[in-house]
């Protein structure tokens, strides 16, 4: 199903959300699906303890299977929307997100918002408001964005918020530990959004300084190890790609 039209998007003024658009069909889920992506063993037992799998890890192909091998072992479905500067998406597509929503209307999914290029730009700006509506939309825990973001559309992430969408700040694991203005929660990245770098542990440190004081996750190339440790700070979401979903 193709995005609804919607009215251009002015950050700096507030606007209203219409709940009848993007509904998703709610098909019936697939007899029996033979899923190719797998949860790596570890992360059943971190079931329970805010861990969730990144679809940006599967390729474009699976997603859909990744989230149903998530759902199945009680896990949340994390997902990147990477938008470019001509508003294309270069993570997992909002059609994607709606085809996991309509198969798994139970999963837990939440959003990570991701925008390479002018957030005022007009065809930035079409893909911010998409997500925000389609988070509020197909019912997802929490839309996570940078501080950049939250800063120049705040009208609008405050309007979701009204409406029962958790917004939450992307933070450097290297920034101060303060929570941050109009944010539900801190989303602390041990790597750069959208890349495949090797995870910092040193980001520890920032989570241990906010746990207790603001809810806090961490995402960004978190591996077993990493994601234990993170579990007994009590961060969460915790969230893990490459070291969690294996295809065969």
């Amino acid at each position: 199903m193709g995005a609804a039209p919607t009215r251009p998007l002015d950050p700096a003024h507030h606007f209203s959300f219409d709940s009848r658009r993007l509904r998703p069909s709610r098909r019936s889920a697939r007899p029996g699906p033979v899923v190719k992506v797998k949860v790596a063993p570890w992360g059943r037992s971190l079931s329970g303890r805010g861990l969730a799998g990144s679809l940006f890890a599967a390729p474009a192909h699976e997603r859909l299977d990744a989230a149903h091998a998530l759902h199945a072992e009680g896990l949340a479905v994390h997902v990147d929307l990477i938008v470019r500067q001509d508003g294309t998406h270069r993570g997992v597509t909002p059609a994607q997100v709606r085809a996991v929503r309509s198969e798994l209307p139970h999963a837990s999914i939440d959003l990570h918002l991701i925008v390479e290029g002018d957030p005022r730009d007009s065809h930035t700006h079409a893909a911010i408001e998409e997500a925000i509506h389609m988070g509020l939309d197909l019912g997802v825990e929490r839309i996570s964005l940078s501080r950049e973001l939250l800063d120049c559309y705040h009208s609008a992430l405050q309007d979701a918020r009204q409406r029962g969408l958790a917004v939450w700040c992307e933070l450097p694991h290297d920034a101060p530990a303060d929570p941050v203005a109009g944010a539900d929660g801190l989303l602390i990245m041990l790597i750069r959004p959208g890349t495949t770098e090797a995870a910092d542990p040193a980001g520890l440190t920032t989570v241990r300084a906010l746990a207790g004081r603001v809810p806090v996750g961490v995402d960004g190339g978190v591996t077993e190890t990493l994601a234990r440790e993170c579990a007994d700070l009590g961060a969460s979401p915790i969230i893990s790609g490459r070291a969690l979903l294996t295809t065969s």
